[in-house]
């Protein structure tokens, strides 16, 4: 016995609505984001106020993550959320750089929609053995993109889409900066 062709429509209309929700929560939209590398410096608590409570935790330590998990579930490492946002020290070690990773695909393609939407991005293909990567140049930072080629080891890596935005210094000439947001020294 077969399917009939709209049952099995109706079926995935009715997945894609219960997962959306879900879906949506772990995908940051780039407004958030820009917010935090806008003010110039990107600190945990400064990132905690960015990032929705529902679903998203810290994890404190001398290197601050958070994941998300959906409701429902327990991660007990940071391998084993459905999202993963850190903060990661920049070639200079003064500052930080901020890591975006994920399971989902279709979170990456959202931030990359509207980057591109913005326009005036200068667009910059990196070549990797085992992702597509590309890095796109604005004005007041940098944001690449790498993408897991299909068949290199996935089920090894657990966030197969990953984000980092690094906040380029005023005055700089590089078109790549190697700074982003400053890191508070602490007492």
């Amino acid at each position: 016995m077969t399917t009939p062709p709209w049952l099995s429509f109706l079926f995935a209309l009715a997945l894609g609505l219960l997962q959306g929700p879900t879906l949506r929560a772990q995908c940051l939209p780039l407004e958030r984001l820009d917010q935090g590398v806008a003010a110039g410096r990107v600190t945990a608590d400064s990132l905690s106020a960015l990032l929705p409570a529902e679903g998203w935790t810290i994890h404190r330590g001398d290197t601050p993550y958070w994941t998300y998990v959906a409701p429902g579930q327990i991660a007990l490492d940071s391998e084993q959320g459905d999202a993963w946002v850190g903060l990661r020290r920049s070639n200079k070690q003064g500052y930080y750089d901020l890591v975006y990773k994920t399971t989902h695909r279709e979170c990456i393609n959202q931030l990359r929609a509207e980057l591109r939407r913005r326009g005036k991005l200068k667009a910059e293909f990196i070549n990797c053995v085992q992702c597509e990567g590309e890095r796109l140049v604005g004005k007041d930072y940098t944001v690449t993109i790498f993408t897991q080629k299909s068949g290199y080891a996935t089920k090894r890596t657990a966030y197969p889409y990953v984000l980092v935005i690094r906040r380029t210094v005023a005055g700089a000439s590089n078109l790549a900066p190697e700074v982003s947001s400053q890191v508070i020294a602490k007492p």
